[in-house]
């Protein structure tokens, strides 16, 4: 699951884990989006990131929509997304990975 893409709601946040419920994937991966320098949504939606500042991307890019939301901020909700990530890979996979690994 990909979250903080252009344009997200709150609403589009809980119609997905809506849909994981129903669904009950096996395993539940929650990403924040973060455009990298040179890719076409990058050039299409991002205020221009300087050489100087590329090392962000070296770092942990979930926590640059918090740290730097006027270039990495792209949803429209104010949803802590680090916390909505953890939380919800918790609560998914706390559910679905012991009936994958524990099979009789």
């Amino acid at each position: 699951m990909l979250i903080n893409t252009l344009g997200e709601t709150k609403k589009d946040l809980q119609d997905t884990i809506d849909l994981l419920e129903e669904i009950k994937p096996n395993i539940v991966t929650i990403n924040i989006f973060s455009p990298y320098p040179g890719t076409e949504i990058y050039t299409d939606t991002h205020e221009a990131t300087t050489r100087d500042e590329y090392h962000l991307f070296m770092e942990d890019c979930s926590l640059l929509p918090e740290m730097y939301p006027e270039k990495f901020r792209f949803a429209v909700h104010e949803e802590n997304l680090k916390e909505f990530s953890i939380f919800n890979m918790h609560k998914c996979n706390k559910i679905f990975l012991p009936r994958h690994f524990f099979r009789p």
